[in-house]
């Protein structure tokens, strides 16, 4: 409506800022990603885990360690027709019953409810290091149960990332 041309990048301090980027304005239909790699970054995707080569990576870490011009980020992602779309990070992940799953997915899930105002997701873990989801749900509307808020779940995310307990709190800063 405006056509304000806006930039959108992806970097690090560990990359000297620049990695990849896009005018959003050009490539609407990728403003999920976070670009196309710029001509002096090669973006590798390993096991879902980005690594970033070439000459913008710093030299050597503050330790002394060498980083032979790879830095390996905590950023989960894949590429897609040349851009670069980041899903999570490696620290935010989970395992439960035997799988993978995001933090930050379920709690931006649970976000975009219009019910709920802010969320807190903790894990509790079992004897064999399976970790248990817990929702705490701050609410905008009191009128909501927690079965719809199950139900929204359910057509975003796969039953073993639907936390299996949630409670309905007046504040998360206060827990």
């Amino acid at each position: 409506e405006y056509n304000i041309p806006v930039f959108k990048t992806y970097g690090m301090t560990e990359t000297c800022s620049g990695v990849s980027g896009f005018w959003l304005n050009k490539f609407p239909e990728y403003v999920e990603s976070v670009g196309q790699p710029f001509h002096n970054a090669t973006v590798n995707i390993k096991d879902s885990k980005v690594s970033i080569e070439g000459p913008i990576v710093m030299t050597k870490y503050y330790d002394g360690e060498k980083t032979k011009n790879i830095f390996k980020t905590n950023d989960i992602g894949y590429m897609k027709r040349g851009f670069l779309y980041i899903t999570g990070r490696d620290d935010d992940m989970i395992k439960i019953d035997g799988k993978q799953a995001s933090i930050s997915e379920i709690h931006n899930i649970l976000l975009s409810h219009k019910a709920v105002y802010n969320v807190l997701i903790t894990q509790e873990y079992d004897e064999i290091k399976s970790g248990r989801l817990i929702a705490y749900l701050e609410l905008n509307d009191h009128s909501i149960t927690i079965d719809k808020i199950k139900i929204f779940c359910s057509k975003f995310l796969s039953d073993f990332k639907i936390p299996k307990e949630f409670h309905i709190v007046d504040e998360i800063d206060r827990l």
